[in-house]
């Protein structure tokens, strides 16, 4: 099997216009500046008494008080190992936040983009209006993490379901299993 160029030339240039945008857009990132997220500050007063139980008896408690008026506790913090951190890092090419939540949309989509059968140089514009339209900067500069991360990964979810009704199992399969979030 050899490898055309090619035909793997867009798919280059697009990861390289997402990692450069992200870069540019999201600069002070690059600069050790941090968001002060609102409600990344609340969860740590939410998860308080969480770690105070934690400390005390060794395990997490499954409901916890301070969230609301009272939820189970996997909303806030959970124990366990996996995958998907690890996948995120990778798909991200480790940039930071931000960033990398701008970038793994851009990604997403244009993977959406090629199960569709777009174009790629359209699907590159339109992966970069997914990802930076004007809700996703607001989520993310108050701190709803997972609700940007379930955004950016929605599209790569339904590509794989696009390709499994292709009747391409094998490319269509794993997307759906990587756009479960765990923390």
């Amino acid at each position: 099997m050899r490898l055309d160029f090619k035909k793997l030339l867009p798919h280059l240039i697009a990861i390289a216009a997402f990692f450069i945008i992200a870069v540019i857009f999201c600069k002070p990132a690059f600069e050790g500046k941090v968001l002060q997220q609102h409600d990344m500050v609340g969860v740590k007063g939410m998860e308080k008494n969480v770690l105070d139980y934690k400390e005390k008896f060794g395990t997490l408690p499954l409901w916890n008080s301070n969230l609301f008026a009272g939820m189970p506790n996997y909303q806030v913090n959970i124990e366990g190992p996996g995958i998907l951190i690890n996948f995120n890092k990778i798909i991200t090419l480790g940039l930071p936040q931000p960033a990398s939540f701008f970038f793994l949309a851009c990604i997403c989509f244009y993977i959406l983009c090629m199960a569709l059968r777009c174009n790629p140089y359209a699907a590159i514009f339109g992966a970069l209006s997914f990802a930076y339209a004007t809700y996703d900067p607001i989520i993310i500069g108050v701190g709803h993490i997972t609700k940007m991360l379930c955004i950016a990964y929605a599209p790569a979810l339904l590509a794989g379901l696009v390709w499994l009704y292709q009747k391409k199992y094998w490319i269509g399969w794993p997307l759906p299993l990587c756009s479960r979030r765990l923390k």
